[in-house]
């Protein structure tokens, strides 16, 4: 499995209906992963990872925040699996001026306090729907010998 075809089954299973009714509990609009779910996101897939491997980060913009997960160069949002360079240039078109944002790992602690809403329930469904049907460890060796 090649990262385009990994970024394709991760996306599939993000779009499926059991995990797009565990997004639709925080997040809303056409893409809830994009439209406020993108922190039940980031935890399940930092759990399903492994803090290990993993790194969680968040990109803020004054009032607006977005987590993702970090592996290596890779970024893991509700937007698939991307080069980290690609999830910020994705940002920019939308005119968020990267020039006065954050961008830095943070603990799962100071993202659950960030007041982006948050559901233990969706979180540990969507762990679970990640490890059936992408294992982890496969995963993680595609990624790291494919650097972008």
């Amino acid at each position: 499995m090649i990262q385009s075809e990994l970024d394709q089954a991760f996306r599939s299973l993000l779009n499926s209906a059991s995990a797009l009714r565990l997004a639709r509990r925080t997040g809303k609009g056409e893409n809830p992963w994009r439209g406020g779910a993108c922190l039940v996101l980031a935890e399940a897939v930092f759990a399903w990872l492994g803090e290990d491997q993993a790194q969680l980060w968040e990109l803020s913009f004054g009032v607006q925040v977005h987590f993702f997960v970090r592996l290596g160069d890779w970024a893991f949002d509700g937007d698939g699996i991307s080069p980290v360079d690609e999830l910020l240039s994705r940002w920019m078109v939308q005119g968020l001026d990267l020039e006065r944002a954050t961008f830095e790992p943070v603990s799962v602690a100071a993202a659950e306090r960030s007041g982006v809403e948050f559901d233990d329930y969706a979180r540990n469904r969507l762990v679970l729907l990640l490890q059936q049907r992408l294992p982890a460890e496969r995963v993680t060796a595609i990624l790291n010998q494919h650097q972008p």
